[in-house]
């Protein structure tokens, strides 16, 4: 098989060069090549090529082999650009290969459609889709109009180069934008996007972001929108309305709601409209829905549909006879009647979405009675399922944890007290999985379960916000012969053993405890433990140094031990513990725990490290006993000014990513808050070479995500600084979720970040560090 490979060089600045050349081997076929050999080592002929030039390469075998392999002197330019092409695509039918380019090109529906989230605009990777155009010519002329099918406006630098590119002709005069079906505009909004509309008079599908900046400006946009029939339109308002609803049409969104008021009439073939679960409804876009003769489907939260500035929606869209669909997607809040609602007609609102969506007229009428009559013949078990899912606890958006708590908790006690039946059956729902969320509801359930009863089997989850009982956890008790799972927010170990007999295996599988000081722990604490995975120790001792049985906590796959005495760490070191693969630990503890990982560091992927910022040498620890590792957590409350590696640590080619989960971005002194952050990234710097694979830098608490481009070229946030300066050594900065800071624009500097970047600066100047990519405007 023949590859080809079209090849060109560019300049930093993304210019094609008009001349140059570059030296490339090629190789004889005699030998077939692995995937994980070098070619470079096999005979090579070098051939001088110039830009533009199309050359071949013949292999026996193994064509797939990696870019890096073939040409590792070469892939390491981030200036040259190669792209494969394989002599039978070339014999593909124009039909075949045309459907092989919509689906590389056009964007998908499911990104497309979702909703912003804080992260949209700067953690939102740029397609490289259009790559694929550059294979051959053909490939460029099939695939071009499938390239401009949709796009995605999120600055106004982008809505000025597709204002351009739709100008241009394309094939018998013929403009690019006629291509344009798909259009999303989250922000960008100018002059240049009014034209982007006139020149693509088919789009679709069209998705309107409501949180514009101050900068935006819609002054053309009504006429620019009559331009244009869309047949679908997505609202997106991700901030919604924080206050009074009064205020709602002075919102900056208002403009661009009054651009769309005036432009809807126009609209005469939209027939569906979806909105965000934070849109709300300006006043100016509601009397338009009423004449719309194609629209038949509304797409809403119970937010939406409930919350409006002195129009009723849901009145609005009734009162259009061609609508016959109005979906609340989230039917269970629409269902509990949390907020009031007048008695629309049932027989045009549909609940739930997907194939779970149901017509609200096929709801029984609310009758409450003191005891139900006529229920129908179930088996238990599915009375079981049902009563599983009523009681089944999950906050809604925007609802506060206690009052989600509050409204299942009663859900639960009125089920259990409806009939014999139902308390039988509810009975294991309300203690199995008790919903404890305040210090009253957990004194109460800590009563219930330690007075003589057979309550304490039920549990199988305690699930205990720690925050809600100051100091020392409360101690529980009791024969919890069937719990599963149990979090530090309430103390059962080790006096859980007492309750049960000793040749009785525990269920339980994920434990995290704090341990009082007169709780002597030793290897039979553990005996009837065998099936547990995680465990999580914060205090605890051994009365003397023990060995434990060899095949204890054989299951065991996390060990994380806190402010423990050092005999702990070591009872858990003569273990085997063959399925670990998560270890924390103190520095306090670094001589015990150097000797755990000396004997199970192999095994390691996931270290966590409790220390102080000011750690010193003294807490150092080497990590070569610890080849696999791949995830770092270091809790410490600031950026730790140095990083707990000694210097003769050998480098460490799996660790990926390094997490902070105590630091906060955004609360503190800023001053102190970035000094800290310099040297933390000084830090990483300077021992580079110590983990080559570090690739992101992990947040676990909330930060501050820029909505839109003017919030984030001049933003206060930390976040998207500290994100160039990591980003600057190779570095990502991520949430908690993963995702990562992709946006890397210039910023502006105003007054007060003026101030911020010159104290950046005389840092710099004390650490020897270089200028940061962006600097200040004048």
């Amino acid at each position: 098989m023949q590859l080809r490979w079209l090849w060109y060089l560019t300049s930093p600045s993304g210019c094609t060069l008009a001349t140059g050349h570059c030296q490339i081997a090629t190789f004889s076929p005699a030998t077939p090549v692995g995937r994980d050999e070098t070619i470079a080592m096999r005979q090579p002929k070098v051939a001088d090529v110039n830009v533009g030039t199309v050359f071949s390469l013949q292999y026996q075998q193994y064509v797939d082999a990696p870019l890096s392999f073939i040409w590792p002197q070469l892939s390491r330019n981030p200036n040259l650009i190669l792209c494969p092409c394989c002599s039978m695509d070339e014999q593909l039918p124009d039909e075949v290969l045309e459907t092989v380019l919509e689906n590389a090109l056009c964007i998908f529906d499911i990104i497309f459609e979702a909703w912003r989230l804080p992260h949209t605009f700067a953690g939102s990777p740029r397609s490289t889709a259009s790559d694929i155009l550059l294979v051959s010519k053909r490939w460029h002329d099939l695939g071009k109009p499938w390239l401009y099918e949709s796009a995605i406006i999120r600055t106004r630098e982008q809505a000025h180069a597709l204002a351009e590119a739709t100008c241009k002709s394309w094939k018998s005069s013929r403009r690019l934008g006629s291509y344009l079906r798909r259009l999303r505009i989250d922000c960008g909004y100018s002059d240049a996007l009014g034209q982007v509309l006139r020149n693509a008079p088919k789009i679709d599908s069209l998705y309107l972001g409501f949180d514009i900046s101050v900068d935006d400006h819609t002054g053309r946009l009504m006429r620019a929108f009559r331009a244009i029939n869309p047949s679908r339109l997505y609202l997106d308002f991700y901030q919604g309305i924080h206050d009074s609803d009064s205020t709602l049409n002075f919102a900056p969104g208002g403009i661009l709601a009054n651009a769309v008021a005036g432009a809807l009439r126009y609209w005469t073939k939209l027939k569906r409209i979806d909105c965000s679960p934070h849109f709300v409804w300006f006043t100016v876009l509601v009397s338009p829905l009423t004449g719309l003769k194609a629209l038949n489907y509304v797409s809403m939260t119970n937010h939406t549909a409930l919350r409006h500035a002195g129009t009723d929606i849901i009145q609005a869209l009734i009162a259009n006879p061609s609508v016959r669909v109005i979906q609340i997607r989230d039917g269970t809040n629409w269902l509990s009647g949390d907020k009031p609602r007048p008695d629309y007609p049932r027989a045009k609102i549909f609940l739930g979405s997907g194939t779970d969506m149901v017509s609200w007229a096929d709801f029984p009428a609310v009758n409450p009675r003191a005891t139900p009559s006529n229920l129908p013949t179930l088996p238990e078990k599915l009375w079981s399922r049902i009563i599983h899912f009523a009681t089944y606890w999950h906050a809604a958006p925007g609802e506060s944890t206690v009052h989600s708590a509050t409204r299942t908790n009663a859900t639960r006690w009125a089920i259990v007290l409806t009939s014999s039946q139902f308390y039988s059956l509810g009975i294991h729902h309300l203690y199995g999985a008790p919903i404890l969320v305040t210090a009253r509801a957990l004194e109460g359930f800590i009563q219930r379960i330690t007075a003589p009863s057979r309550l304490s089997s039920l549990v199988c989850v305690l699930d205990v916000d720690a925050a809600i009982v100051p100091g020392q956890p409360r101690r529980l008790c009791a024969a919890l012969t069937n719990l599963l799972r149990v979090n530090r927010g309430v103390q059962v170990f080790p006096c859980l053993l007492q309750h049960v007999p000793q040749d009785y295996d525990l269920a339980l599988e994920s434990m995290d405890q704090v341990i009082s000081p007169s709780d002597l722990l030793s290897p039979s604490s553990f005996l009837q433990l065998r099936r547990l995975r995680s465990l999580t120790l914060r205090g605890g001792a051994c009365p003397k140094q023990q060995k434990g049985p060899s095949d204890l906590l054989g299951d065991l796959r996390s060990l994380v031990l806190y402010d423990v005495e050092s005999t702990l760490i070591l009872m858990f070191t003569s273990m085997q513990l063959p399925r670990l693969r998560e270890f924390g630990f103190s520095l306090r503890n670094t001589t015990a725990a150097a000797t755990f990982l000396s004997i199970h560091g192999r095994k390691i992927h996931k270290l966590s490290m409790d220390y102080s910022p000011q750690a010193t040498s003294d807490d150092m620890i080497t990590l070569a006993s610890c080849p696999n590792l791949s995830e770092l957590h270091l809790l410490s409350t600031a950026p730790p000014s140095t990083i707990p590696f000694g210097d003769t640590a050998k480098p460490q080619c799996c660790l990926r990513s390094l997490t902070l989960p105590l630091v906060s971005l955004d609360s503190g002194d800023v001053q102190l808050k970035f000094q800290q952050w310099r040297r933390f990234v000084h830090q990483i710097r300077q021992r580079r070479d110590s983990f080559p694979a570090l690739d992101e830098v992990r947040i676990l608490s909330m930060f501050d995500w820029p909505l839109h481009q003017d919030h984030y070229q001049r933003s206060l946030s930390r976040a998207a600084h500290i994100a160039h300066e990591l980003h600057a050594i190779g570095v990502a900065l991520s949430d908690r979720h993963g995702i990562r800071w992709v946006r890397f624009d210039a910023l502006e500097y105003n007054d007060y970040a003026q101030h911020q970047f010159q104290a950046f600066h005389s840092l710099r100047h004390d650490l020897a560090l270089p200028l940061p990519l962006t600097t200040p405007t004048p």
